[in-house]
Formats: C-alpha cells, structure tokens, sequence
C-alpha cells in the first residue's frame, strides 16, 4: 500500500492530571503529566538516533517489530529515506514546496505547494495582485471580497449565470490596505463590509498577472 504525508499539530501542556481510564495499570510520566495504557500490541520503542539504520539526514521516531521508522525529509523516500525523491530536483520555484507522491510514485510525481500570489504545475504563474485600500469607508476587521466572472452568451445556454468566487481576510488594528490574489479570470469585483456591498473592480478583459490597486469608496456602494 502507498504511504501519504499527513501534518498535524500536536498541544502538549506542561501539567495535566492523568485522567485515562484503563483495564491494566497505567503508566505515568511525572516530569510532562501524560499517560497511557499498557496494552499488548506491539509497542513503538524510543531508540537514539545511532542505534536506527535511517539516513543520516531522517528523524528516526522509533522500532516497531525490529524495523525502524523513519521519518524522511521531502527530498529522500524508502522506508530508510536512502534514496532521493523527485524533489532532490528542486523542479517547484518562486519559493514554494516541493511535496513527493507516495512512495510509490516519488520518482516521477509530486505537488508543488505555492506561496500567495503564484500558481501552476511549478508555481511559474503569477496571480491578479489586487490592493485594496479603505477609503472614508469604516476598516472592518474582515474584509470578504466577490469575484464575479461573466460568461459569454451560447446558443445553447440561453440564461448563463455568472461564476462567483468568495475570498475574505482578517485586517488587522493599524491596517488601511489589504491585498488579494487571484489565478482565475474575472471582470468584476464587490467588496463586502457587513451587508453592504461596494463596486471595486470593474474590467471587460481579463489580464492574468497584472496589480490592480484600487479603494473602497462610499459613492461605489450597491
């Protein structure tokens, strides 16, 4: 079976009170106040990272039945992390991620996480740049932006209705622009302040990676 990546954030306090309820005799940790049950699967033994046959530049996390379990960075795959994914490559740019496939498929496949404002296979595109400023208009503390995109009359489709795109930000306390990207064709735009709604952006041909600085104003209010 293939493996996947899977993130997770883990909160451990400092002191807690065991409170985990089980048939056996529980085992206590005193020094960061956790439990857990005795139990006989077969358990995952703590080992120093000398005594594991990871590579050198993995985290081995433990043994299970003899074997090792490492943890790979994303440019190494194999369950000892010896031989180089596609990622070794570096094919993703403008800064974004590198993610391999499941093992499996690590050599010829993977997914390119992108930071804001690119997309594409690599991240070689760059999004719509759009800069909002507040203009004599109350700063809310969110701001939901409308992306509206008309679609051209068909015989077919005698009624087309528009496709709609929602996108929203959380503006901070001495903030007065806020900036949105976007990757898909559009022509218009409505800024969102509670339930009023404002004209931002109105253009009949699409531009991909262009900034449009633009403001919300009381007089474009819907």
């Amino acid at each position: 079976m293939p493996d996947n990546r899977i993130a997770f954030q883990l909160t451990i306090p400092a002191r807690h009170r065991c409170r985990t309820l089980c048939n056996s005799p529980q085992q206590r940790h005193i020094d960061i106040g956790s439990s857990k049950c005795k139990s006989k699967q077969p358990e995952m033994i703590s080992i120093h990272q000398d005594k594991c046959d990871c590579s050198p530049d993995s985290v081995c996390i433990g043994i299970v039945n003899n074997r090792s379990i490492c943890l790979c960075p994303l440019t190494k795959t194999s369950p000892q992390c010896l031989l180089n994914s596609i990622c070794q490559m570096k094919p993703c740019i403008n800064g974004s991620i590198c993610v391999p496939y499941s093992e499996r498929f690590s050599f010829i496949n993977f997914t390119c996480v992108c930071q804001e404002g690119f997309y594409g296979k690599v991240c070689e595109h760059k999004d719509v740049q759009i800069d909002i400023l507040f203009s004599n208009v109350p700063i809310p503390q969110v701001l939901l932006v409308h992306f509206i995109t008309v679609r051209k009359f068909q015989l077919n489709n005698v009624d087309p209705v528009p496709i709609r795109a929602t996108m929203f930000k959380k503006i901070g306390f001495d903030q007065n622009t806020v900036t949105f990207f976007m990757s898909l064709p559009f022509h218009l735009v409505f800024s969102q302040i509670e339930n009023q709604f404002y004209l931002t952006v109105l253009q009949h041909n699409f531009t991909s990676s262009e900034v449009i600085p633009t403001q919300i104003v009381s007089s474009e209010y819907c």
